[in-house]
């Protein structure tokens, strides 16, 4: 194998790797905005169940 035919097999395998990186990262920013997502629809679920309360002590 030539020197050449190694720097492209090297090329290769850096830029699989890099492709694999960036889907890992890509992952898991999907899985910190779900669970981000999840917090907030969660507290808007207890803000709703003070408001609830609230309201029926003030009346």
């Amino acid at each position: 194998m030539n020197l050449k035919k190694k720097q492209t097999i090297g090329t290769a395998d850096a830029e699989l790797a890099l492709q694999e990186a960036e889907r890992r990262k890509l992952e898991l920013i999907e899985a910190m905005t779900q669970a981000v997502v999840a917090a907030i629809d969660d507290k808007k679920g207890l803000d709703l169940e003070v408001m609830k309360v609230t309201e029926k002590t003030t009346l």
